[in-house]
Parts: C-alpha cells; structure tokens; sequence
C-alpha cells in the first residue's frame, strides 16, 4: 500500500507558479463559487472507468485553464485475488498528465474501502487549456481495472464519506479542481450522490442493564441488509433488520460502546453494489450499588445502624415503609423504630434500590433463643425424636420439612436413610425467628447372613457379615441348641470359618448375638455343609 504525505492540497512549481500568477493579476478575476461536479463512468467494456467534469457555467480560452486538480476515487477493498488493481490513468486531452498519487488501503473510518488518488498540475508550457461547455461531459483520464470487479467505484464525497480530512491516516483525501475562469476552487460536489447510512435512537445514553434499539436509515431508497457491530465485533451475518438491540451487560461500571453498521446493496451485477457504514457512541451509566450494610439481625435492640458505600456524585434516598424519608440523604442511617427500610441511590440518572430490610425491635429480655438439641447418630432404618425447646411462646418450623413427621412441633419423629441436617426456626409473637440446627448421622445397618457352609468347596465357606467396619466397637458371640458358646470375638473384621476351637462344628441351627456401639442384633444361623 503507498500513502502519501502532502500538507497542502496542491503545489505549483517553477515557472509554472509565477505564470499563474500573472494570469491571475492580469484578468483581476474576483472568486465566485462555481459548480463543477464530477462524474466516474463505467464504459460499455466494463473495465474502464472516465473521471469527467461537468460544469453549469461555459468557461472558455484562459478562462477554462485548470491550475490543478486532485481527484480520490472509492473502490471496494479486497485482498488476494479481490483485491482492486489498475493501469493509468490516462487522458485524451492532449499532453495532460494525471498522476497516481498513492492510495490508503481500509482505513479504520471505512474498512470496506480503498481509496486512490489521483493529481493534476498544469505545468507544461504552454499550459494546457480546453472549452469547458455548460452541462457537457468533459473527460479528464481514464483508468483500466485489471482484476475482478467486487464492487461500485464512485468519486469521493468531500462532505459525506467517512474518510474526510481529518482522518485516521493523516493524508488530505478530497477532490479539488482549480479553475482561472472561477477565481480558484470550482469543486461543488459529484453527479452522483454518495450513498450514506446514518443510525437514529431515541437517546445516547442508557443506564447499565437497560436495553436501547438502534435503526439503520440509508440515504436512498433500495434494498440492502445490514450489518450491526459493537465495539467492531460482528453481531452475527448480514440480515434485512434495519434495527438492532443493545443490552448492556454491564452492573455497576461506566462504559462507552461504538455501534456501527454496515449496509450492503443488493443488486443483480455486481459493479453496481456496494457497501457504506458508520458508527455512534452508546454512553452507558453504570447502576450504583445500593446494599445496605447491616450486620445484625433483623430483631435487634433499638437504635441500630444501616450503612451504604457510595460514590461521589450520588443522591440517598432512605425509605422507611415506602415512605421517602427527605431529610435523610447520608449513607450512614440510625433505625429508632421498627419498620421495613430501604435506600435509593441515584447517579447520572440511574437509579438502583436495595432490598428490604424488616427490622424488628425488641427489649434485651424479649430475645427468643431455641435448641434443636445435639447432634447424633443412627442406624438406617431406626426413627428417632427430634426434641426441640426454647425459652419462649413461639411457633415452630422444621426443615427440611418432608422428613419429619410433623414439621410445625418442636417434637416431632423422623427416619432418615442419609445423614441429614436439620434446622429448626422459632418464631416469636412479634415475628422475630431464631433457628437452630441438630445433625443426625445415619450408619448402615448390618448384613448378616443366615447360613453359609463350610465344605471347602469355594462357596460360601465363611460366616462373612457386611458393614461391620462401620462399627469398630463389636463383639459376636455363636452358640449351639444346647446353649453352649461355640465362637466369640471381639472388635474384628474377620469371618469365621465354623472351627470351634481346632475342630470344625457339625451341620445344625445355631444362634448368634452381635453387639455394635449402636446396636444389639439376634438371630438364628444355619450351618449347612
């Protein structure tokens, strides 16, 4: 990509500079704006376009003498095989010679466009002049695109395109044409108007969370789709939605978001679409944070404070029983009596509100307190007494509620099969709760086999009882029909193998007692061989 570098428009040189001069001085021509427009023409061979100038007044002789000339055309950018190559230019007047000047390749203003530039200065001598009819095509040079064609080329609009001096790439981009017979600049604009888009919403500025709808409105009538970006990133493929909505994510900061929009022609040859776009500045407001910071609970001896962080700039609003409080504006607020409270806080025109507070007063020996009594254990299967007390007259509520037989008495029974924690909530006559939480462990029961038979034969040759490890504490104790003890152990883990002593016992009924920390089991154990 070439750029240029120019900090004027146009530079006479030589002897050119003091001819003009002379000129000037000589015909004492005052400056009168004059329309000159220029026109970009696609020939019949679809690869040539003539730049040509078109003037509502005649200027003819020294009058048509044109000093110099930049002239910028807009092409679509494109990149490998798409991207716009040319030859020339060239012209059909005689000895003018048009210089390619450099070009800006997708600037940040236009990002779909490539920009060539294109200078003229009249320094031949003798200078170069042509008649210059009313409203009559004259044509200045001509360039031959050598590549595919993606898109419309059109001359730049000095007032409308995106890339107008002042720009991003700090080139003087504009078309100038300087005419003797108009006392200097004659440029007024082009035949064809630049199609341009501009975005319309009802307001610039949103608070945090709040959502703002943007509409695409184009210069001209036609169908095109649209293309949304915030902050540049593509907000998904081109559609036929003029419109587009914004929700800020954003909670409690301020930001600034750029919303641009891209709109695409739709045409049936593809050398006359095109594309245009242009962006607006979304101010968002972020909501101040209205928490209340209370760390007490809500039955509380009186007076109590309620505090609130906020930044500079912000408007307090206490509330006391929907009720604005006025004269209350400091973040630091004292409860004298009980009521539900909440503050408001205002900033740059966003408002947040916090969540209400019910604080309830109460004198020091009205305090409720409860006891949902200690934490145990059980085995699985077993039901137990939840035994729950308090100092005071109150109602009851146990959670969590399925698992208790009556979950509204502070004595109630339940039969967990998993370890669970429950929490009981006292509430006083004035609606002040208190809770209280009791944890119940709950062991897996015993498996005892009620036979096995030890023959040696890899089946069932040992007495093995499951989930004894749960208990470390154990004893077990076998005995046969006459009473006698035939096996005892103590805290183990192991399996009897159906040896009495060194002797294996015979085929029969025998009875067992298994004593755990938690619980006693009987029964009757058959050994088969």
């Amino acid at each position: 990509m070439t750029q240029f570098r120019n900090s004027k428009r146009y530079k006479s040189v030589g002897r050119l500079g003091l001819v003009l001069v002379c000129i000037f001085l000589f015909f004492s021509i005052p400056q009168a704006f004059t329309q000159i427009k220029l026109k970009n023409t696609l020939q019949p061979d679809g690869q040539t376009y003539t730049v040509s100038i078109v003037s509502a007044k005649a200027f003819l002789g020294i009058n048509s003498l044109i000093s110099s000339s930049q002239i910028s055309l807009v092409v679509p950018h494109g990149e490998g095989l798409d991207y716009f190559l040319f030859s020339g230019p060239v012209s059909n007047v005689s000895n003018m010679k048009w210089t390619f000047a450099g070009r800006i390749d997708s600037p940040q203003e236009d990002p779909d466009k490539d920009y060539l530039f294109f200078n003229f200065i009249n320094n031949n001598s003798p200078v170069i002049k042509f008649d210059i009819l009313t409203n009559s095509d004259v044509a200045l040079f001509s360039i031959k695109r050598t590549s595919k064609c993606t898109g419309k080329v059109y001359v730049f609009d000095n007032n409308q395109d995106p890339f107008v001096t002042p720009n991003s790439k700090n080139v003087n981009a504009g078309n100038n044409i300087s005419i003797l017979g108009a006392g200097g600049e004659a440029y007024a604009g082009n035949t064809e108007s630049q199609v341009t888009v501009k975005i319309e919403s009802t307001k610039k500025e949103i608070c945090a969370g709040e959502e703002m709808v943007f509409t695409a409105v184009a210069s001209t009538s036609g169908s095109f789709e649209y293309q949304w970006f915030v902050d540049g990133k593509s907000q998904g493929i081109p559609n036929a939605a003029r419109t587009f909505r914004y929700i800020s994510k954003e909670i409690d900061n301020d930001a600034r978001k750029k919303i641009s929009v891209k709109i695409i022609s739709k045409t049936s040859d593809i050398c006359d679409s095109y594309s245009t776009r242009t962006h607006t500045d979304l101010i968002i407001n972020g909501k101040p944070n209205a928490n209340m910071i209370y760390s007490g609970s809500n039955c509380v001896v009186l007076p109590t404070d309620l505090k609130v962080n906020v930044i500079s700039g912000s408007d307090i609003t206490w509330i006391q029983d929907g009720n604005e409080l006025l004269n209350q504006k400091n973040s630091l607020f004292t409860v004298t009596q009980g009521g539900t409270y909440e503050v408001k806080i205002s900033r740059n025109g966003c408002t947040s509100s916090s969540p209400a507070l019910k604080i309830i007063g109460v004198d020091t020996a009205q305090n409720l307190t409860v006891f949902a009594g200690n934490d145990t254990t059980i085995v699985a299967g077993e039901q137990i007494l939840l035994n729950g007390k308090s100092n005071g007259v109150a109602t009851f509520e146990w959670s969590p509620e399925l698992l208790v037989k009556d979950p509204f008495s502070a004595q109630t029974r339940t039969s967990p099969e998993e370890t669970t924690e429950y929490t009981l909530t006292a509430t006083s006559d004035d609606g002040c709760p208190v809770t209280d939480k009791i944890k119940i462990t709950v062991l897996h029961g015993l498996y005892i086999p009620s036979a096995f038979s030890p023959n040696s034969d890899g089946i069932n040759d040992k007495w093995e009882i499951k989930n004894l490890e749960i208990y470390p504490e154990n004893s077990i104790e076998v005995y046969n029909r006459w009473g006698r003890l035939v096996y005892a152990t103590q805290n183990t883990l192991s399996s009897w193998d159906g040896f009495s002593g060194n002797a294996p016992i015979e085929n029969g009924s025998y009875s067992y007692l298994i004593k755990t920390k938690n619980k006693v089991y009987r029964g009757v154990l058959e050994v088969l061989k």
